[in-house]
């Protein structure tokens, strides 16, 4: 049997170790504020019993459950009206008989500051009454120039003169087929030309 001395010796022994395995932790009040140290760095020190470790018993564990909020508004309506348009929810129907609309519900969207209808319609038409209706300007065909007398003369001698050369080309065909009674048509036909020619003529010459 070991004698009672070395007994104490080891019991101290081993109350030593577990002491330098687990040091002590200081709570310090200092100018930046409260510092956790394992030396003492000033007066207002106190010995922490904190390890910085918690142990929680299973039966904690199971009955633990979330914590739940209250909200007094609406799953979608909660959030705050960030802008001007809100979706207000339709309310719902019990019977629905159209199989699309069931599918593709409506959703009525309004803007927080939408005008009146009534004030929009005023401002629409009093807008329209001020307005300046300018008809279409007309636009009048160009005017044909007045022909003188001596133009016009003119122009039917030039006219008689190309049907002239057109007799006189188709008589001397005649002349070469002798065709007699084409030729003989054809013959009053430039004398007749030629005459007129002579008359207008003279008459521009007045």
């Amino acid at each position: 049997m070991k004698p009672i001395p070395y007994i104490l010796a080891a019991a101290l022994c081993l109350s030593s170790s577990a002491v330098s395995a687990n040091p002590v932790t200081y709570i310090c009040k200092t100018a930046n504020g409260i510092v956790f140290t394992n030396q003492k760095t000033g007066a207002e020190c106190t010995v922490s019993h904190v390890d910085g470790s918690a142990t929680v018993s299973s039966e904690e564990a199971d009955s633990a459950v979330p914590e739940t909020v209250n909200l007094k508004e609406a799953i979608g309506q909660a959030a705050p009206e960030i802008d001007d348009i809100k979706i207000l929810p339709r309310p719902a129907v019990s019977s629905v008989t159209n199989t699309a609309e069931a599918a593709n519900p409506r959703l009525d969207v309004r803007l927080r500051n939408q005008p009146d209808a009534k004030a929009a319609k005023a401002r629409t038409a009093e807008m329209n009454r001020k307005a300046k209706i300018l008809p279409a300007p007309v636009v009048s065909a160009p005017a044909k120039p007045q022909m003188s007398r001596k133009q016009i003369l003119q122009k039917e001698v030039r006219n008689e003169q190309a049907a002239l050369a057109r007799a006189q080309s188709q008589l001397a065909a005649a002349r070469r087929q002798g065709d007699q009674a084409k030729i003989n048509r054809l013959t009053r036909d430039v004398s007749d030309r030629q005459a007129s020619i002579r008359a207008m003529q003279n008459e521009m010459g007045r």
